[in-house]
């Protein structure tokens, strides 16, 4: 038995003016994607949340577990003889997708679950706040995490994708592989630091005792990343087809990140793959992190050109710089 997806979707912010928050974005995407397949949250028995920038910085409780709330999933983990849904989150940059439909895969092929879904979003972590968040201490004990930066770099956006065992053996993924090329790691960086800063006394007030201050998110694009992305993934990827015994004229398909801007065009000709068999998204989509190869997954499924294919090559990229590739038959 195979994992096949049953659908995919996105979702954008419906505010223009203050955004909206990573949990909502994807809650949004997470509830389209179940109603585009049929499927009710009850379904799930298993939801990984892959996205980085979150609301205030979040770092406790786990993301997953709000979205599996929010949605209405199962309430508890699956018990002997029931059916709860089991959350958590997986961190791994853009490529965190990808991984956490190789987890699911692993517990769909065994048997163990029936259906799984994998959520991400991104959005800046001030602007884009989920203020009706139930916990007032989330970051660090005693301190509101916030994010300081003024030029967020990512577009606020949602995905998911709904995963379920194919009962045709030949029908789904048949084939991961990731790789990290670390000698690139300073291209691509994130860091969290603590800027002092007075507490608005409305927020003293209602939460004693926070220390007075915020974190601080930089992130920081090095000169050069796009090129080392496609570099690394094309290194990796003729072996990974060499391993599956195909070659370049073989994949009717490829489904890349469309961050950072350039990877996906300079990778396919690279490859020597035509334009016309790589998932194309349009300009709105090229600050999109982890959600990006959802959005291009998405625009080839409503077009029938997923449908139509026989062998699928997703390629993912983050910061690592690290490499995530999967073989699809749909």
């Amino acid at each position: 038995m195979g994992t096949k997806i049953e659908a995919a979707s996105t979702a954008r912010p419906r505010r223009r003016l203050g955004g909206t928050g990573a949990i909502k974005l994807a809650d949004a995407a997470a509830q389209a994607c179940l109603e585009r397949a049929g499927r009710t949250a009850a379904d799930i028995d298993f939801l990984i949340n892959a996205g980085i920038y979150r609301d205030n910085n979040i770092g406790e409780p786990a993301v997953a577990s709000i979205i599996q709330e929010d949605i209405g999933a199962n309430p508890d983990p699956p018990l002997e003889g029931g059916h709860g849904t089991f959350s958590f989150d997986v961190v791994n940059g853009a490529v965190g997708v990808l991984t956490g439909i190789h987890i699911l895969d692993g517990f769909l092929t065994s048997g163990a679950i029936d259906v799984g879904i994998v959520v991400t979003s991104d959005a800046d972590p001030e602007r884009g706040s989920n203020w009706d968040f139930p916990f007032g201490l989330v970051g660090s004990s005693g301190r509101i995490s916030r994010s300081g930066t003024s030029r967020f770099p990512f577009a606020a956006f949602g995905g998911a994708v709904l995963l379920s065992r194919s009962d045709d053996e030949n029908q789904g993924f048949s084939r991961f592989a990731f790789a990290t090329f670390s000698e690139f790691k300073h291209l691509l960086k994130a860091e969290m630091s603590w800027e002092e800063r007075p507490i608005p006394r409305v927020v003293a007030d209602v939460v004693p005792g926070l220390e007075p201050g915020r974190n601080v998110l930089q992130v920081d694009q090095g000169e050069g990343y796009a090129a080392r992305c496609a570099e690394c993934a094309l290194t990796s990827t003729g072996p990974f087809l060499e391993s599956a015994g195909l070659n370049v004229k073989d994949i009717d398909l490829v489904v890349p990140s469309p961050t950072p801007a350039g990877f996906a065009d300079t990778f396919s000709q690279a490859l020597g793959v035509p334009a016309d068999r790589v998932a194309q998204v349009d300009e709105s989509f090229a600050r999109v992190h982890t959600a990006g190869p959802i959005a291009a997954l998405e625009g080839t499924m409503r077009t029938g050109q997923f449908g139509d294919a026989r062998n699928v090559l997703f390629v993912m990229v983050g910061a690592g710089i690290t490499v995530g590739l999967a073989l699809y038959h749909p």
